[in-house]
């Protein structure tokens, strides 16, 4: 993903496709095909999740109620990193995996879901915007 992100950073289409996140009108009017790129980010990112859907199959069998636990630790990450700042879900995930990995290594495998809420409430209330957000101008 960090991979992704920096090929896109510098070019064209990563360039466009911001724009279009910022304003996909104001992108229309410079020339920028926004349905096609949008269905490209679309598909960009439905095959990052089937890399993530297969990566995961691996170890875990599925049941129905198995996406709750995925979903809420995936806005932990989001709402800790920033709303709307990649880098900051990135920096938030690997802080978030390298403290579940080793309250389950060194305390208990069943206290790593209350180490992931308290991580979350901690850095809520030392920076309500998220690691790498900012205040509402």
């Amino acid at each position: 993903m960090i991979d992704a992100a920096a090929l896109r950073a510098g070019d064209a289409i990563g360039t466009a496709v911001r724009a279009i996140a910022v304003d996909a009108n104001a992108a229309r009017l410079v020339g920028i095909d926004v349905a096609a790129l949008s269905g490209l980010a679309f598909a960009f990112g439905g095959g990052l999740v089937a890399v993530g859907g297969v990566l995961i199959s691996m170890f875990l069998t599925f049941n129905a109620a198995m996406g709750v636990v995925f979903t809420m630790k995936a806005l932990v990450v989001v709402i800790m990193g920033g709303v709307g700042n990649v880098m900051g879900a990135l920096v938030a995930g690997l802080l978030l995996g390298v403290v579940e990995t080793a309250v389950a290594r060194l305390v208990d495998p069943g206290l790593t879901l209350a180490a992931t809420y308290a991580l979350f409430l901690g850095v809520l209330l030392i920076r309500p915007t998220g690691l790498f957000g900012r205040a509402a101008s």
